[in-house]
């Protein structure tokens, strides 16, 4: 028994992980090489005992072979279904999807759209980026689910007009998308909206009442990624994440550079055309190691993009963001380090003058990364933006060398 995975390996997750590693040793060549390279024989794995001697597989590895070798060979790529990351790390990835798999993920996220409170029937509204050509065609199951997409990708005038002409009773979208939504509604109207539904990143607190005063629910949050699917969801009022089940096996590794916190890593018992088997999914989660099914109480996101000092430090994205949290006016930011390790610091402000938020502002992140700091701050602005952005962002062009001191993590709370 592995005591690092979610939900423990029975019996019936052993007989699940060895189909799933002869398939994939047999039609899959991506993982037969790498395996291979491990100095492992996967036809004479004994799960679950070896499962842990499967290399960890990262984004990186399926980009260096060629998609033929990606696919599991039974299936034909004309008919999966392709779908792509953000492309926020700076390359998007193209994940193909079987019907079988498919289908899977859409149960999944159905259940877990049912843990949050969403019911059949109600009037379901997606805030969706569509650009030029993209196609939503009607369907007998989006009729009968009551679905329709909002195209936030236009005027802000606009969508709010077509949300409040909709009415709907269920609004899910990206975070930032959700925020955009809520800034342009009248304070003085009363949508009718029962379940609030976000996704992709972390709101700042005043970010999350806004949601609240503007539609009138609670946020719920739902976690998932583009390789795997959904693989959690958290209500309102609970203090952990829901973990789905059962056909994703969770594991939770120490995360070496951000203390308190553990790499995620997944593996998609189903298989299918692209399997994933000990992926990285480059997120951190915080587990509450004091219960006994160690619930996921925090998810901190990609664990790429540290801020690198002259010295040779490296100061985690997630204090930044704790510190960033606690001033006073800060609605949105965007902190990009340049190649030359200066930082630029876009700021949104809101109710306090922008002075005194920057001037906050400046005085928290010295105070963390250290007097040697060379900080930019960007013509800060106020009122709602024109665009759906990320609200917190961290990103550095600085590639440094490995090995280099870490500036320890608070536990958030």
């Amino acid at each position: 028994m592995l005591s690092n995975t979610s939900p423990p390996l029975t019996e019936r997750y052993r007989r699940r992980l060895e189909a799933l590693t002869a398939e994939a040793n047999r039609f899959v060549p991506l993982y037969r090489r790498l395996w291979r390279e491990a100095g492992l024989d996967a036809e004479r794995l004994d799960m679950p005992a070896d499962f842990q001697r499967l290399p960890i597989v990262h984004k990186a590895d399926f980009r260096r072979f060629p998609l033929e070798d990606r696919l599991d060979r039974r299936f034909r790529r004309g008919a999966l279904k392709k779908l792509s990351t953000s492309g926020s790390s700076g390359q998007p990835f193209d994940v193909y999807v079987d019907r079988a798999s498919l289908l899977r993920r859409q149960r999944r996220t159905m259940t877990g759209l049912w843990q949050l409170g969403y019911r059949p029937g109600q009037r379901f509204l997606w805030l969706k980026r569509l650009h030029p050509g993209d196609v939503t065609r009607p369907s007998p199951l989006r009729r009968l689910a009551r679905l329709s997409f909002l195209n936030v990708i236009q005027d802000p005038h606009a969508v709010v007009e077509q949300f409040h002409a909709q009415r709907p009773d269920v609004v899910y979208g990206q975070l930032s998308a959700l925020v955009m939504l809520c800034e342009g509604i009248d304070s003085g109207s009363r949508p009718s909206t029962s379940l609030v539904i976000g996704f992709g990143e972390q709101l700042m607190p005043g970010s999350r009442k806004l949601v609240k005063a503007k539609l009138g629910a609670d946020l719920s949050e739902i976690y998932g990624t583009t390789e795997a699917g959904l693989i959690a969801v958290r209500r309102p009022d609970a203090t952990c994440y829901k973990a789905a089940r059962p056909d994703l096996l969770l594991e939770f590794l120490p995360a070496e550079d951000a203390p308190g916190f553990e790499r995620l890593i997944v593996t998609t018992l189903g298989g299918g055309a692209m399997p994933f088997i000990r992926y990285d999914s480059g997120d951190l989660v915080q587990r509450d190691h004091t219960r006994a099914d160690r619930p996921i109480v925090a998810l901190a996101g990609s664990r790429l993009d540290f801020l690198t000092m002259p010295d040779g430090r490296r100061i985690g994205p997630y204090l930044i963001d704790s510190v960033l949290c606690d001033v006073p006016g800060v609605r949105q930011y965007r902190i990009v380090q340049q190649a030359d390790r200066t930082v630029d610091l876009h700021l949104l402000t809101e109710q306090r003058p922008a002075a005194e938020v920057v001037q906050e502002a400046r005085a928290a992140l010295i105070k963390v990364c250290g007097p040697q700091l060379v900080l930019r701050v960007i013509e800060p602005s106020e009122g709602p933006r024109s665009s759906v952005e990320k609200l917190r962002f961290i990103q550095s062009l600085v590639r440094p060398a490995q090995g280099g001191p870490v500036t320890a993590f608070p536990t958030p709370e």
